[in-house]
């Protein structure tokens, strides 16, 4: 009887912690509208890494380690553009 009642709460928690996580699957629009949200924040965080203006990030502009910055610099040329930042950060995202 005992091990009847520790399975049925058991069960009764899974499904409690299971039905909000499966309802947090977003609209088509809501991810869409995610998805603008997060580009703005990119751009905005870019422009601000960018102090000459130029359009892509220096090795002199960039902040953090420059491992990290040889990670966004898919060409290897010394600069980070939008395209390759916006790529690295689509990757990142796919893998979680």
């Amino acid at each position: 009887m005992r091990r009847m009642f520790v399975l049925a709460s058991v069960t009764t928690l899974i499904i409690s912690l299971a039905v909000p996580v499966l309802a947090q699957r977003r609209s088509p629009e809501a991810r869409q509208k995610r998805q603008a949200r997060i580009a703005a924040r990119l751009d905005k965080r870019f422009k601000a890494l960018d102090k000459d203006g130029s359009g892509a990030i220096s090795r002199a502009e960039w902040p953090r380690a420059a491992r990290a910055f040889e990670r966004l610099d898919g060409n290897h040329d010394g600069q980070v553009t939008p395209d390759e930042l916006r790529r690295r950060v689509a990757r990142a995202r796919r893998r979680r």
